[in-house]
């Protein structure tokens, strides 16, 4: 690793620190110490009660990987936001890209799974939650969303607003895909570039499109 690099690396160790020490997350006794770990730029806000709960000792989540998408490494950087009561569960290691957005609101849960990545620019809002399994590869631009996060109604019955959103297992999913409330993903299925998913998705399946549909059965990656 070049030595720029390196120096790129160590200077976010006051803001790793720090910003373990804002959500009181859990120190552990060995490398790499916490949960959360920065190589980017951040933007934090955290209120209160917020919780960091780890399986096993040592899980953690690294904050800024990749090209970044638009612009170089230092003009890029992770929004992360912890609402009241919000909770980050990490059972692993997982790394989420440059120019990303987390957003955990007020009694949500955001579960990541372990050798999971979520590249560039990202979005992630979890107004109750969102789980994200094992072996996951995520690409850019991908937003997911478990909420239409403002009431609305159809002949006057009123529809619900957050509904989980499930990402099982070894899914692979393509830029610009969007993500909506109640989609469970099944294991080891794919999702095309582009695709808008608003339904479940059974394992082992491609799907594509705008609303996203099966496109083949029986896939393997």
């Amino acid at each position: 690793m070049q030595l720029n690099h390196i120096y790129k690396y160590f200077k976010y160790i006051p803001s790793t620190i720090y910003v373990n020490l804002i959500l009181k997350s859990p120190f552990f006794m060995t490398a790499p110490f916490f949960p959360i770990i920065i190589t980017s730029r951040l933007k934090l806000f955290c209120a209160s009660d917020v919780k960091i709960r780890t399986k096993n000792n040592g899980d953690y989540i690294r904050l800024g990987y990749g090209s970044g998408g638009i612009g170089s490494f230092e003009h890029t950087g992770i929004n992360l936001e912890f609402y009241d009561a919000a909770t980050l569960d990490l059972s692993g290691i997982s790394i989420i890209g440059y120019g990303s957005s987390i957003c955990i609101y007020e009694n949500a849960t955001l579960e990541i799974g372990n050798n999971t990545y979520i590249a560039s620019n990202a979005v992630i809002k979890c107004k109750k939650k969102v789980k994200i399994g094992d072996e996951c590869a995520v690409s850019w631009n991908v937003t997911i969303l478990d909420s239409d996060f403002h009431p609305w109604s159809s002949e006057g019955v009123a529809n619900v607003i957050s509904e989980d959103v499930i990402i099982n297992n070894r899914v692979w999913i393509g830029n610009n895909v969007i993500i909506l409330k109640g989609v469970t993903i099944g294991n080891g299925s794919i999702v095309g570039a582009g695709s808008v998913v608003t339904k479940n998705v059974p394992d082992n399946c491609l799907v594509a499109g705008n609303p996203a549909r099966i496109i083949k059965k029986g896939v393997a990656w």
